[in-house]
């Protein structure tokens, strides 16, 4: 406080008075004398201090001289007797004095003033003189940076500073960071690069009044010929900028083209042409008498090549005649005369002569007047002479008719037609040659002459198409019709309730022989047999190399598949499920490549399941999925599959299925034909298939959200329990998906079907019930499409075949199994019974469900056609048996 209430106590007359003292102000901020801008708000900072009022009990006004009030915010501090007042209007330009006016409850008044500067703070102005907006200067020289800064209205002498901004130019260090309060600015940049460039300056006074100016140039190729001249428009000498071959530099050429930028065009040009005097106006010029001008000139012409300019008569247009001067001036009399005879040389001195013609003005002594001889080295042949059947076989008489050719020829034999050209005649049909003609034989051994295959005392071949002894028609070699498993061409047994033969899997060519060797899995023993194709013959499984685990009950085998040369040893993999490893939890493993017949090997484990995964219960893959160069394979487990990359055996994708089945069945094929494999996973418990198509990133997926789904026709059906993706039946380079449905009533109860869908572009949702193909099963319970696989192209027709496999088939014993074999030019369009297959392979022994287990095995017999092999696992007390039929052409 600067000053205490006073009480004075004064006892005359007995009153008692109270005096009240004014209040105190003072105004620290801002100072008087102060600069302020006129566009800004000003804030006033007070201290107040009353004997009597409260602060915030006080009148306070702001006022300008005048006594016009001020308007703005006021904040009270009554802790430290401060007012902060700042103001909503601006103040009067100049220097108007500010009045604070303090009173108090009792009527007195307290004041401060002050003086401030007011100014109206432009900011500064900026003038680019240099460069121009939207220039254009040239490439290599350097840009001229010029401009003026000035502030309209200064307060002092504070420089004008500077903030420079630039698209792409590194102008680190070379433009100033202030200027005078009028002044310029003038620099060079130096090797800026071609583009288009935006240069910026922001210029800001002492009271912080800024503008900013920007400028955009190009700096083009100032020589975009390359000759080394600066365009004329961006201030060089070269008058076309886009032509290399003009510049001051350059000749000058005959082009009606100032080349050498002079303002001139064709002056001496170095290509003017000669022009020779035409003396004789013949159109030909003295090569003696040249004038050189880029253009034509009156009486001369281009052509010096008259050789007597004299003599119109006389020149290179001219033709030669037969008068013993140089008409067209070729240096040669006479050698082209016009008006020459046609004569041709006599050499065998016959009367007779032959080309080529030769012209002459004078006939010489072996020349004659015509070309009929026909050979003019022989004086025996000549129009005149008799035409006879010689070794020579030539026309002797010159008629164009050589020997058999000619009627009159003497000396003929007599020949007879063959017209399928096996070398053998019909004696129905003869005729009379000097040698045998093409499609005529000596002899009459043909009994068939419109077969060339067919003819008498020939060895039968079959299934060519022809009757090759004319005596009982065409035999028959490939598979056809209902042929008993026992007739196979080679049976393997295998060890006593193995169930060999469930999994037969080829395994292409292990060791080397170029033939398809072959994996026998005998799940029941936990073993699985490599059989190689080379000296197969029939016998006992347990000759051959075998592959195991160590854990007993595994179902090591269960599932088995070659997968190629997945580790990239060089030589293909096997690879096998146990499905039972660890009571259900199941393993995969993987075989590399093949061991000697009668050892046993261990396999390496490739993925463990956990309890409940039922892990191997299918695998497949030896395709690549995701474009990477390596083979990709697949592993089954309990309501999934698993995709696996190749070599490292990480596992790149996890296909869930919505039931268990899911990942029972499982298949790779490039089924819409974009060069990566494409995979189908079986659920028989949802009577559904899935299609997941390749990708070079491969990613986890709910298999009802894959890219096509191929559902049965009934819940029932068990669709997808077997299928099929490695066969391409039609050729038309889309691999075609083969399903299996052995639940499937529509023909029988449990009688079966096998579906197939082709293969295409764009995959698509369908219901098998219009699948393109369909087979129904024959019978009830014959478990149709309980397994299903692509043959191989068993008859060698260029087209894949399918395997249908129906072990509750009866044909010949009761569950004795059948295999159906259909050729792929036989297949449907449509619904077709089983009944309607190219073959049958059925088994002979009761209970012994031929076709549980079959396969294409590729060319095992090595006779150039793929093979079939079909397996038994319950024959022979369930020893099982795997059967070879070997394939043949048609």
């Amino acid at each position: 406080m600067f000053g205490a209430m006073l009480l004075i106590l004064l006892a005359a007359c007995g009153q008692l008075a109270l005096f009240n003292v004014p209040p105190e102000t003072a105004i620290h901020s801002p100072s008087s004398g102060a600069l302020v801008s006129l566009s800004q708000p000003v804030t006033f900072v007070a201290e107040i201090s009353d004997d009597y009022d409260r602060l915030d009990e006080l009148l306070i006004r702001w006022t300008l001289a005048d006594g016009t009030p001020l308007t703005g915010t006021t904040v009270l501090d009554a802790e430290n007797d401060t007012v902060t007042f700042t103001t909503q209007g601006q103040l009067p330009k100049g220097e108007p004095t500010i009045t604070l006016r303090v009173a108090d409850s009792m009527g007195e008044t307290g004041r401060s003033t002050i003086t401030l500067l007011v100014f109206d703070d432009l900011p500064p102005t900026i003038a680019w003189l240099s460069p121009v907006e939207g220039g254009r200067y040239p490439g290599g020289w350097s840009v001229a940076v010029s401009l003026e800064i000035s502030d309209p209205d200064p307060v002092d002498e504070t420089p004008i500073a500077l903030v420079w901004s630039q698209t792409a130019i590194d102008l680190a260090g070379a433009l100033p960071g202030e200027v005078p309060q009028s002044g310029s600015i003038s620099l060079e940049l130096e090797a800026v690069a071609l583009s288009h460039w935006t240069l910026g300056v922001t210029a800001t006074d002492s009271l912080g009044a800024s503008a900013t100016s920007t400028v955009g140039f190009d700096v083009v190729n100032g020589d975009y010929d390359n000759d080394s001249y600066i365009d004329e428009a961006l201030g060089g000498d070269d008058c076309d900028d886009t032509n290399g071959g003009v510049h001051p530099g350059v000749p000058e050429s005959c082009n009606s083209r100032d080349d050498d930028c002079d303002g001139l065009l064709d002056e001496e040009a170095s290509d003017a042409l000669p022009w020779y005097a035409d003396g004789d106006e013949d159109g030909y010029g003295d090569v003696n008498d040249v004038f050189k001008n880029c253009t034509s000139v009156a009486g001369r012409v281009a052509d010096s090549w008259d050789c007597d300019d004299g003599n119109a008569a006389i020149n290179p247009g001219m033709p030669e005649v037969c008068n013993d001067f140089d008409d067209n001036c070729d240096d040669v009399i006479d050698d082209d005369a016009v008006d020459k005879l046609d004569a041709y040389t006599d050499w065998d001195e016959d009367g007779y002569g032959a080309g080529p013609v030769h012209s002459v003005c004078d006939l010489a002594d072996d020349d004659v007047f015509n070309d009929d001889d026909c050979d003019d080295g022989d004086d025996a042949v000549h129009p005149g002479a008799i035409e006879v059947c010689d070794a020579f076989n030539e026309d002797d008489d010159c008629n164009s008719l050589a020997e058999d050719a000619d009627p009159a020829a003497t000396g003929k034999s007599t020949y007879y037609a063959d017209l399928d050209g096996d070398g053998r005649g019909d004696s129905a049909t003869s005729a009379d040659y000097c040698d045998a003609p093409s499609g005529w034989a000596a002899n009459t051994d043909d009994c068939d002459d419109t077969e060339s295959l067919a003819w008498s005392g020939n060895t039968e071949t079959c299934e060519d198409g022809a009757d090759n002894d004319c005596t009982d028609g065409d035999a028959t070699c490939r598979l056809a019709g209902d042929i008993v498993v026992t007739a196979a061409d080679v049976a393997l047994e295998g060890p006593a309730y193995s169930f060999s033969g469930t999994v037969i899997a080829p395994m292409g060519d292990v060791d080397g022989d170029s033939l398809g060797d072959v994996a026998v899995a005998a799940w029941g023993t936990g073993e699985v047999y490599l059989v190689p194709a080379s000296g197969l013959t029939s016998g006992l499984l347990s000759r051959y190399g075998v592959l195991t685990d160590t854990t007993s009950g595994s179902g090591f085998g269960w599932s088995a598949r070659g997968v190629g040369d997945v580790d990239g040893s060089g030589t293909p993999d096997l690879l096998v499920g146990a499905v039972f490893d660890g009571g259900d939890a199941g393993a995969v493993y993987l075989f590399e490549g093949g061991i000697a017949g009668g050892s046993t090997a261990m396999a390496t484990v490739a993925h463990t399941g956990n309890s409940g995964d039922g892990l191997g219960v299918a695998v497949g893959g030896g395709e690549d999925f995701d474009g990477d160069g390596d083979l990709d394979v697949l592993i089954g487990g309990n309501g999934a599959a698993y995709l696996v990359d190749g070599p490292s055996f990480s596992n790149l994708a996890s296909w869930a299925g919505e039931a268990k089945g899911a990942g029972s069945a499982l298949g790779m094929g490039d089924v819409n034909g974009d060069g990566l494999a494409d995979v189908v996973v079986g659920d028989h418990e949802s009577s559904a298939a899935y299609l997941v198509l390749g990708t070079g990133a491969p990613a986890d997926l709910d298999l009802a959200d894959a890219d096509a789904l191929f559902l049965g026709e009934s819940v029932d059906d068990q669709a997808g329990y077997s299928l099929d993706a490695s066969a391409d039946i039609d050729a038309d380079g889309y691999h075609d998906v083969l399903l299996g449905a052995p639940g499937n009533g529509a023909a029988s109860m449990q009688a079966g079907a096998a579906y197939l869908v082709r293969g295409a572009a764009a995959p698509v949702d369908l219901s098998l019930n219009a699948a393109d193909s369909t087979w129904r099963g024959e019978t009830k319970a014959d478990r149709a499409g309980y397994t299903v696989a692509s043959a191989g192209d068993v008859d060698a027709d260029g087209f894949d075949d399918l395997l249908v496999g129906a072990y509750g088939s009866d044909v010949h014993a009761y569950n004795g199994g059948t295999a159906y074999l259909i050729y792929g030019t036989s297949v449907p369009i449509g619904i077709a019974s089983l009944s309607s297959r190219d073959a049958q392979l059925s088994g002979a022994s009761t209970n012994g469900s031929a076709g549980e287990g079959l396969a294409g095995v590729g060319d095992v017999s090595g006779d150039g056609i793929e093979d079939v092999a079909i397996g038994a696992p319950s024959e022979s007390a369930s020893s099982g048996m795997a059967y070879f039929f070997w394939g043949g052409a048609l």
